[in-house]
């Protein structure tokens, strides 16, 4: 089975084109979306706040944003 995005005639199998949005890039961004969110929460208790910056982080990286 090919990854998502791919057409099922796509005979291709070095990995997605460059330039090719994928759903796992799509789940990374909401979830680094999230995270933000949840930073800017008045109510948030320093040690949450350090989680959160260091899963933010880490989401970026994996991203290639770091």
């Amino acid at each position: 089975m090919k990854p998502s995005g791919y057409k099922m005639n796509d005979n291709n199998d070095t990995g997605p084109p460059a330039g090719h949005y994928t759903c796992n890039d799509y789940r990374a961004e909401m979830i680094l979306l999230s995270l933000q969110r949840r930073l800017s929460r008045p109510e948030l208790g320093e040690r949450e706040k350090q989680e959160i910056l260091a899963e933010i982080e880490r989401v970026k990286a994996e991203m290639g944003m770091a």
